[in-house]
């Protein structure tokens, strides 16, 4: 290894490597959906409309997430067994005046549950055998929370390198808990789309 005085502590296994979180999974959501839809006819088969709702219910079976080691060389990222090489390196050549961190074990664990609804209605009328005129509207309305913890972990880069992290919220605006928790609500912002297209056929 070059500068072996200088790479001390050895230099990271991996460029980063992505885990659940301890004692949970990656993914884990319950969805239902439904959809209905009408079709007919009248006038004389002159009108043809259609007409359906849209539903989708999206509950979390429990707490997802990953944790990320990137730069670090661990044993064991589950039990924040692990060490910064690099930091180490970086703060000895600084003459361990001041920590420098470059590696970190990323923590992201939440939840996420949705709702989501949509309706449309759209007819086609034949004033002749040539001409026709369609017209239709839709909207929907989408509802979302989510609440979600990210936390990074360092290591000691000074001797005498004690074990264990040193936790920091990922946002620091979200001190002291590292908690977010965040809504989209149709009730306070509302984007209905709605369209009315005409078509002439000849």
């Amino acid at each position: 290894m070059p500068y072996p005085q200088l790479f001390f502590r050895g230099v990271p296994a991996i460029f980063t490597d992505i885990n659940p979180i301890p004692g949970a999974n990656t993914a884990n959501q319950s969805t239902y959906t439904e959809e209905l839809q009408l079709q007919g006819s009248g006038l004389d088969q002159k009108l043809i409309y259609q007409a359906g709702v849209y539903f989708e219910w999206s509950n979390p079976l429990g707490l997802v997430g990953n944790q990320s080691p990137q730069l670090l060389t661990c044993a064991n990222p589950d039990t924040f067994n692990c060490i910064d090489p690099l930091g180490s390196a970086f703060t000895a050549a600084r003459g361990f005046v001041q920590e420098i961190h470059v590696g970190a074990l990323n923590y992201t664990g939440g939840e996420t549950a949705f709702r989501d609804r949509g309706a449309y209605a759209q007819s086609t009328y034949s004033l002749t055998d040539k001409v026709k005129i369609t017209g239709g509207i839709r909207e929907t309305s989408d509802k979302q929370t989510n609440t979600a913890t990210r936390i990074t972990n360092n290591f000691s880069v000074f001797p005498p390198f004690p074990t264990g992290a040193i936790p920091t919220c990922t946002d620091p605006t979200a001190v002291p808990t590292c908690s977010q928790h965040l809504e989209k609500d149709p009730k306070i912002k509302k984007s209905p789309k709605k369209r009315l297209n005409y078509r002439l056929i000849y």
